[in-house]
């Protein structure tokens, strides 16, 4: 649907996602994995930034390859292989979470006050580190273009 399309009155539903890759925990082996946690926009900051409150949601943890136990033709793809097969487990496992955004359709939810509203969703934000923006944007991480710019 295009913005122009959009029908007056309608509620935007901004969601704002976060994620960054960590180490889970000592009783996994050390086994990394990005968590991708969603909060909306259009609740308070103050809110959202509270820990208590518990205006975020842990929406998935996205696995990162280890190792490849196939055997590689050469030293380019011993090399490359690993990171272009995370890049595509990382790209294949967004596609599977977002599959229910897709169409943007409008949908039809209660409000706080029990009035029926039109929401439209969009995603507005996504917070991570550069290295895992790159990722997101399925480009190779370059320092040499961070430190070219800082000059």
């Amino acid at each position: 649907m295009e913005k122009s399309k959009v029908p007056a009155g309608t509620t935007i539903i901004p969601i704002i996602l976060a994620s960054d890759k960590t180490t889970r925990t000592s009783h996994t082996e050390g086994r990394m994995a990005h968590p991708l946690y969603l909060t909306l926009g259009n609740i308070w900051k103050d809110v959202r930034a509270s820990i208590h409150r518990q205006a975020c949601l842990l929406l998935a943890y996205i696995p990162i390859l280890k190792k490849i136990k196939q055997k590689l033709r050469n030293k380019t793809m011993k090399k490359t292989m690993p990171g272009i097969l995370s890049k595509r487990l990382y790209h294949q496992c967004l596609s599977k979470i977002f599959s229910p955004l897709r169409g943007q359709k409008l949908y039809h939810a209660v409000d706080a006050e029990g009035f029926e509203r039109e929401m439209w969703r969009v995603l507005m934000s996504w917070i991570a580190d550069m290295e895992e923006v790159w990722m997101i944007l399925g480009q190779p991480f370059r320092l040499s273009i961070l430190r070219r710019s800082k000059k």
